[in-house]
Parts: C-alpha cells; structure tokens; sequence
C-alpha cells in the first residue's frame, strides 16, 4: 500500500512538476562525522565515524485550480564498523488542493512520512526508529450564505501506518464548520467534527468514536492577533466507559513592531499520537514526546508555551519555553511532565558566511511509575555555514548531547563533529 502511494504521489507531483507555475527546488549534501557515543550508552568508549549522503526537495505550486507545497528529504548513513547498523531515513510533508469549483467545491490530499521512536521512553538510538506514513484525502463543499458568512463541509479518510508497532488505523472523518465574520477584524466560527476510529489489530486496540464541538473567535488588528476557542470532545469507546472532556485553547501573537514578534499559546484537549501527526507544524524537525510504544492510548494534554523571536542587525534570536503534559487513560505509566526551552542565535558573520547556535534543555518526568524516573537533556551545537558560490555552500557543525536520569542505564553523553558540502538549486 506505502508503494501505491508513493508511485501515486510520483505521477501527481511529475505532472505538476513540468508546469510554469511550478517552482522546483533541490539540494543535495555529502557529510562526513565522528561521534564518540552514537547509541547512547552509558559506557563513551565506543567512536564511530560515518558518512551521511542527503538529499532535498521543495516544491511550490499555485495556479487558478490547484495550490501544493511539497518538502522531501532522505538521509543514508552509513557507519564505519558493523555495529551498528547502516540507515536509511525519509521525510515528506505534502499538501495540495485541487479547486474543482474553486470556491465551491475541492478535493485535499495529504501525506506524512517520518520516523520517530519505537519507544521514546527509552534512548534515541539508530536501532530505536521505526517508520510513520499517514495519508489524508477528502473533498471541502463551501456555501456562501452572504458576504459575511458561509457553511464548510469536509469530509476525510486518513490512513495511517506504523512500522515496528501493531496500531495501523484509519479514521472517517465529517466536519461541519459556519464561519462568520463579525466585523474586518473580528471573526468566528462553530464546529462540529465527528471521527470514527478503526485499528487493523482491534484484539490488542480499542475501536471507538470522537464527537468534538467548539465555537472559536479570532480577533486581528495590525501586529496583533488574538484567537480563544471553547468547546468539549466525547469518546465512544466500545465495552468502556464514555470520556467526555472540555476542550479550549488560547493563541495571542504579539508583533510589537517589524524586529520583534511574541506567541503565548494554552492549550487543552484530548488527543492520540495518530490525531497529531498533520498537526506537527515542522515534520523534520520535530520531537516527537508523545508517539510512544502504547501508541493507541488516549491521552489528556495540556500546553503552555511562548515564543519570542527578535531580529537583530545581523541575524535574530529565538527564545521558546514550553510545558507539556500528558495524562494517558490506558496506561499510567507513560503520563509524564515535559519542561523545555530552545535559545537559537543566528547571525552573519561575513558577507559569505552565517553561524547558528543552539542550546535545548529539557527536563521529562514520568510521574506514575513505581519507581519514580526523570530526564534531563540538553543538545547544544554551533553550525558554521560558508557560501563558496550561488549554489555551494561548505559547513562544519559541533554538538554535544547529555542525559542525566534516574535511571542509570540512560544516562549517557555524546559528541559529534561534521564538516559538509552542499549544493543547492538556483
């Protein structure tokens, strides 16, 4: 079925790909590096040189009846001893709209591939990954009452395929949306969504049904932006008891002026690691805390964030904190507490060349295990980049990577150097 897809979206994407409106591009890097602990053990003795072939594209599209964007990258690594093993890692992010009626009626079509733990719970290590493809299709029929409002209905079949755990699902998805708009600046919306949640493995899963509704408004004025949404999500789950949970999230954007802009988000509801994989904004770099082994429970989630990003004569400095909590219903030993904040310094130290610096500290509680357990991580790195042309760009990279836990066979640190040539499209 992954190959179907694949060989589908190949011939949608080459048909695009040869149209003027289309804008194609690619790079391609050759990386050599040396790590002293590259599966994380709690023993540094063991270096490993590697050498990383990577390959990108990215293509944007946007005519009268279909508007697509498409990210893609590969990684082979190949390391120098046989003991551990070679990989290969993919990611695809897509997204297109074919206008049918534009305005009317449209046909989406979704794709995710990613890797992420086995079991996040445990190291991060090449032997610890597994493969995620989710798909998404349905077609958006929109009614337009009057120039202030209009009725949205989507329908949706996702489909979604998890390599080394038994939780392949599909969902029927019907979405119910009045969209009004009170004034230019003020806007809001009622919904109703109903989901219908089939496991392959319906022995070791749970089959059951998602009624979700919410009123939202969404308040923009210049630099600012402010949006509140309330509403409640309902599970159906067969032989169990029914959840019914609040639902409301609160996302203010602050853009103080053209250099400095500032996000608060809070957020609640409930959730599973499948009902967020088209929801991660950023698949090649995300960190994935919630897609754990018991990947079909149910969880309750709470977040409070906020970002700040400043931008500087030379570069920008991104500032983000964020909590995360997660109460799982199935099993309670995978609730957990996720502090973490990011400090990233970009700036240009030459007319040809840039660094980055990065630092991440994280600390993970697990908050119901019998015998208690938490993390602290931290990865910081410094990227130096210099253009040697239009189009080649050669790049060292240092980082350092530390687990301190409770437990000890996780404890671990790792270092990592890379130099790099790539070359980029026009």
């Amino acid at each position: 079925m992954i190959s179907q897809r694949i060989a589908g979206l190949i011939l949608i994407v080459s048909s695009i790909a040869v149209s003027d409106a289309a804008e194609l591009r690619y790079a391609t890097r050759i990386s050599v590096a040396d790590e002293t602990n590259p599966n994380h053990l709690p023993a540094t003795d063991n270096n490993e040189g590697s050498t990383l072939l990577h390959g990108q594209v990215a293509l944007l599209h946007s005519g009268y009846q279909i508007d697509m964007s498409l990210m893609g990258a590969m990684d082979v690594t190949n390391y120098s001893s046989d003991e551990i093993p070679d990989t290969t890692a993919a990611q695809l992010n897509m997204d297109m709209l074919w206008m049918i009626s534009p305005s009317q009626f449209e046909w989406y079509l979704g794709d995710v591939f990613m890797q992420t733990a086995i079991d996040s719970t445990s190291n991060i290590t090449p032997g610890n990954q597994q493969d995620i493809n989710a798909y998404s299709t349905g077609p958006n029929y929109i009614i337009r009452l009057d120039r202030r409002s209009k009725l949205l209905f989507q329908a949706r079949v996702n489909d979604y395929y998890y390599e080394n755990v038994d939780t392949d699902n599909y969902r029927y998805i019907g979405v119910t949306r009045f969209e009004y708009d009170i004034s230019s600046t003020l806007n809001s919306v009622a919904g109703y969504e109903h989901t219908n949640i089939r496991y392959d493995n319906n022995i070791d899963n749970i089959d059951y049904i998602r009624n979700d509704a919410f009123v939202s408004v969404n308040h923009h004025k210049h630099f600012y932006e402010a949006e509140i949404l309330v509403g409640s999500t309902q599970i159906s789950r067969y032989f169990l008891e029914d959840l019914l949970k609040p639902r409301f999230s609160l996302s203010v954007q602050n853009r103080r002026s053209w250099t400095t802009d500032i996000r608060f988000v809070y957020l609640t509801d409930l959730s599973d690691a499948s009902n967020d994989i088209f929801s991660i904004d950023d698949h090649f770099t995300q960190n994935a805390d919630f897609l754990l082994s018991s990947i079909s429970s149910l969880y309750n989630r709470k977040t409070i964030a906020l970002d700040l990003t400043k931008s500087i004569t030379s570069g920008q400095i991104v500032v983000s904190l964020r909590q995360t909590s997660a109460d799982y219903y199935d099993d309670d030993t995978l609730d957990q507490i996720v502090n973490r904040g990011t400090v990233t310094y970009e700036f240009s130290a030459s007319p040809r060349s840039r660094v980055a610096m990065n630092i991440i500290r994280q600390n993970t509680e697990y908050t119901e295990r019998l015998v208690p357990r938490t993390d602290d991580d931290t990865l910081a790195s410094i990227n130096y980049v210099y253009s040697a042309s239009r189009q080649i760009n050669i790049s060292a990279r240092v980082e350092t990577s530390l687990r301190e836990s409770t437990s000890a066979s996780d404890n671990y640190d790792n270092n990592r150097i890379m130099f790099s040539v790539e070359y980029i499209s026009n």
